[in-house]
Parts: structure tokens; C-alpha cells; sequence
């Protein structure tokens, strides 16, 4: 009886909400948003890494950011959207785990 309720409340569920309610659609969101933020770090490395490059490729560097305009803003949006999810869920997947193990492990 309870795996009919469970199995009509998952049906009745959207299936977006019920992938990211689970714990694997968690861990899901949170290594997209890592991979977002890793691949954010490594072209922002690459960005300053032109400072080596003489001043004259850093500031095409810098122009072609400025040119960006307001797309450098949803960009910045977007990856604060990924640092807040991925905290967010990282707590919440921690929270879980420490629910489901009751006592803390042997030292």
C-alpha cells in the first residue's frame, strides 16, 4: 500500500521537482554547478595569465570584456546563481548524509 501512495505521489510530482528533491538530482546539480565554477576559474586564468604577454594583449584583453557590455552582467549573474546553488545544495547533501548515519563514525 505505501509503495502505491509513494508511486502516485512521484507521478503527480513534476518530474523536474522530483529529480532535484532526490539525492542523485542533487548531486547532479551540484557537479554542473562545479564544473561551471571550475571552467569559470581556468578562463580567468587564462585571462591574466595575458599580463605575461605584454600590456598590449592585456588590453585587448580588457577591451574585448568591455565589449561584452551588458552580457559580462548576466554573465556575472550566472555564475553568482552557480556559487549560490552549489552552496546551497552542498549543505543540503550534507544535512542528509548526517541524518542518515544517526552517530557520528569511530575516531
Amino acid at each position: 500500500m505505501a509503495t502505491t501512495q509513494t508511486q502516485s505521489a512521484a507521478l503527480q510530482s513534476p518530474p523536474s521537482t522530483a529529480a532535484v528533491s532526490a539525492s542523485i538530482g542533487k548531486k547532479v546539480l551540484m557537479a554542473g554547478s562545479g564544473i561551471v565554477l571550475i571552467l569559470f576559474v581556468v578562463g580567468h586564468m587564462v585571462g591574466n595569465l595575458q599580463l605575461f604577454m605584454g600590456p598590449e594583449q592585456l588590453n585587448i584583453y580588457a577591451e574585448k570584456l568591455r565589449d561584452l557590455g551588458p552580457l559580462l552582467w548576466v554573465i556575472r549573474g550566472f555564475l553568482l546563481a552557480m556559487l549560490v546553488i552549489h552552496v546551497v545544495v552542498g549543505i543540503q547533501l550534507w544535512l542528509e548524509n548526517r541524518r542518515a548515519r544517526g552517530q557520528r563514525y569511530a575516531k
